[in-house]
């Protein structure tokens, strides 16, 4: 194999070995409601404008969309 084949390997390898305890912790972890809004979300009632979650995905990435004050949709991706 060429060098820049091998360092390719190597760090594929030393990346799937070092996030394996990470993935570990955070599965053991007890769990957490968090409510959040989206930055620039509507707040005014009864408009129908706000932060509508769809889904989470088993790392905790939220995706879903809000509606802003110009009633506005716009899509959210929230990070864990």
């Amino acid at each position: 194999m060429k060098f820049g084949t091998m360092s390719f390997l190597t760090t594929l390898i030393l990346i799937g070995v070092l996030t394996i305890p990470v993935r570990l912790a955070a599965q053991s972890s007890s769990p957490e409601v968090v409510a959040f809004d989206a930055p620039g979300a509507g707040k005014t009632p009864g408009s129908g404008q706000g932060t509508f979650t769809e889904s989470i995905n088993k790392a905790g990435a939220i995706t879903g969309h809000y509606i802003d004050s110009n009633n506005v949709n716009h899509s959210l991706l929230r990070t864990p």
